[in-house]
């Protein structure tokens, strides 16, 4: 009886790390984006999440960067799949890149620094979901060079409100799965 006791106690107790692990990590998905004091060289949004081209392309236009830089966007995708007319008119379309080989996260901050590198650029916003982008600014500042500076831009996604996403299941699993991934990359990082 005892045994079972001090099993109980110890499964509890993980339990509890957990869960207030989990609420830790959720409260990430509240710090505000903030843009860099002076002009940025460029930016990187990470597709997978809704809203974000569309958020980054608008940014990109409204500032003085000189490229937008689209991780992870499949093979045969093309500007015009992704934007419409209207949205790309006026914009420089060679100042976009299409980054066409990465799947993953990690992926995309390799793939994003060896072009920083080649194209020598001291900083960039990086632009992903709330919910995103403790992992993705995690894995970014490990993979990228110190002198490369990296600004968060986190934006609320169409599929992820941050005023009740704990009430929804697909956004409680959204975050839940996230707050896993980025303990995995802790871990072995």
């Amino acid at each position: 009886m005892k045994r079972i006791l001090i099993i109980m106690s110890v499964c509890l107790v993980l339990v509890g790390s957990v869960v207030l692990s989990f609420v830790q990590y959720s409260m990430s998905f509240y710090n505000n984006a903030i843009l860099p004091p002076h002009s940025i060289e460029g930016i990187v949004v990470l597709t997978g999440g809704k809203g974000r081209l569309s958020k980054a392309l608008e940014l990109f236009t409204s500032s003085q960067a000189k490229f937008l830089y689209i991780a992870g966007v499949k093979e045969a995708t093309s500007l015009e799949a992704i934007f419409t007319e209207t949205e790309l008119e006026g914009v420089n379309r060679s100042q976009i890149i299409l980054e066409k080989t990465s799947k993953t996260t990690h992926e995309n901050a390799l793939y994003a620094r060896d072009y920083m590198i080649q194209n020598q650029a001291g900083s960039i916003v990086l632009l992903t979901s709330v919910y995103h982008m403790k992992r993705a600014a995690y894995i970014f500042s490990r993979v990228f060079p110190a002198n490369i500076e990296i600004y968060s831009y986190a934006i609320e996604s169409q599929n992820f409100s941050l005023e009740d996403w704990w009430k929804n299941p697909n956004s409680l699993r959204i975050a839940f799965t996230e707050f896993l991934k980025y303990g995995w990359y802790l871990l072995f990082l």
